[in-house]
């Protein structure tokens, strides 16, 4: 009679958990409660030309992004990156790759913000394994060299995408998948939180799209501020993330299921400008031991 008790008990826990978990999942405010799907949002976005230092796990080097507007109101985007170094994840040296790693991509999107098509471009050495010694690359990032080209394609209805990879000339990998209206792209997400700041939107949820089709609710909350540091503890970042000489608007996401958090409980954050919303400043976090990290540069940085 005990063991039939203890049983029932465990089960009323167990069932308490999971309800607690799900009213907890339905507690989703999203994004566009507050800023319509069909808002015209891409007209907050001018032309403009940016640079960064960049590190993505050991990876060192430098980014470019360019915005062209549209004569339709929609814009394209141009991102380039460019490592020379690698740093060793427990030592921290730095080290020089015999080979630059680099990426390319463009991006089209709609004048309210939704993604027409992308196309990515890897060019990536296994050379680099010379660089750590003991840390051989190309095996700890093995999934960077399963493909080196990517397309994604919305269909003529905007409700589906299909995605491309490709090694070489070969497919690799096709994929269609649902592209709802609240979705938003993992390629287009730092637009969306520009608009939110801009609109002062300080606590809201929304869904991450990644490529493939896989969907995560990401919870979010602004903080207005300099103090950097409140966030960063975790992470190896330089004066100039630490010491900002203007307002900030930090962007803190996290995942919003209880679950996904205890899997990944880590936060990632973005910097915007607090009086201009549209210039990303700074970004960092994900897993302290294999993190990113990005910050403008006034120009090209000679790495």
């Amino acid at each position: 009679m005990l063991k039939i008790l203890r049983n029932r008990a465990r089960f009323g826990l167990s069932c308490g958990f999971l309800l607690a978990l799900t009213s907890s999942a339905l507690a989703f405010d999203s994004l566009f409660r507050h800023v319509g799907a069909e808002a015209p949002l891409a007209e907050l976005f001018k032309d403009s030309d940016a640079y960064a230092e960049v590190q993505h796990g050991v990876m060192l080097g430098t980014g470019r992004e360019t915005w062209t507007r549209l004569a339709n109101g929609g814009l394209r985007i141009e991102r380039a990156w460019r490592y020379t170094r690698a740093r060793h994840p427990e030592r921290g040296t730095v080290h020089a790759l015999p080979d630059p790693w680099e990426a390319r991509g463009s991006l089209e999107i709609t004048k309210n913000l939704r993604l027409v098509r992308s196309d990515t471009t890897l060019k990536f050495h296994k050379s680099a394994d010379r660089a750590l010694e003991d840390f051989v690359i190309s095996e700890e990032y093995d999934r960077l060299f399963e493909w080196n080209r990517a397309s994604t394609v919305a269909s003529k209805d905007g409700k589906s995408l299909t995605r491309i990879t490709r090694l070489g000339g070969e497919i690799v990998d096709e994929d269609t998948y649902d592209y709802e209206p609240e979705a938003i792209p993992l390629e287009l997400a730092s637009f969306y939180l520009s608009v939110a700041v801009h609109k002062k939107i300080d606590r809201f949820d929304f869904e991450l799209l990644v490529p493939g089709g896989g969907q995560h609710g990401v919870r979010v909350e602004v903080h207005r501020t300099r103090d950097t540091r409140r966030y960063a503890k975790e992470y190896r970042l330089s004066k100039r993330y630490l010491d900002p000489q203007i307002d900030l608007a930090i962007v803190d996401m996290r995942l919003a299921s209880p679950v996904k958090k205890i899997l990944f409980p880590y936060h990632f954050y973005m910097a915007y400008a607090a009086e201009d919303p549209t210039r990303l400043e700074m970004a960092w976090g994900g897993d302290p031991d294999d993190p990113m990290h990005a910050i403008r540069s006034s120009g090209p940085v000679v790495p």
